[in-house]
């Protein structure tokens, strides 16, 4: 008999059988966690719950059961930049004193800064706006290192 007809009859591994068994419970436990638990919460919970039925299971083998299963962890979104806002005393003097109006173009200019969420990541957004005319918009995204595009 060939190797080849030899390993076909062959029964399942040790590791094969546990890793199937491993796999059912895989499932179960990311099922009845809302399909939520990523690599390290999925292992905590089975070395808790299926210690004694397993022993104890390496991270790295539920990764790649999980991995085989093709299930993954929910990744939470990227958190806002912060901004600390400067003392009173080192902020510039309104010198506009809320009064948005303009004799003509070119007359009062007024900017604002902002950041805006986006698949890339961050986007920090300019805006310069002549009150008598008109707007332009400059932008500095954090990958462009700080060069601006008008």
């Amino acid at each position: 008999m060939s190797s080849y007809y030899a390993f076909k009859k062959r029964k399942p591994s040790a590791r094969a059988r546990r890793d199937q068994a491993l796999m059912a419970v895989i499932k179960d436990v990311y099922e009845a966690n809302y399909s939520c638990y990523g690599v390290r919460k999925m292992w905590k919970a089975i070395n808790g719950e299926y210690a004694e039925q397993f022993g104890n299971i390496a991270r790295c083998t539920v990764e790649r059961l999980m991995c085989q299963l093709g299930i993954d962890g929910v990744r939470r979104k990227r958190k806002r930049p912060k901004t600390a806002s400067a003392r009173a005393e080192e902020c510039p003097e309104d010198l506009v004193e809320r009064e948005f109006k303009a004799g003509g173009p070119n007359c009062l200019w007024v900017a604002d800064i902002t950041y805006v969420s986006t698949t890339a990541g961050w986007v920090y957004t300019t805006f310069i706006l002549d009150v008598g005319a008109s707007m332009k918009s400059l932008v500095c995204d954090s990958h462009n290192e700080g060069r601006y595009s008008l």
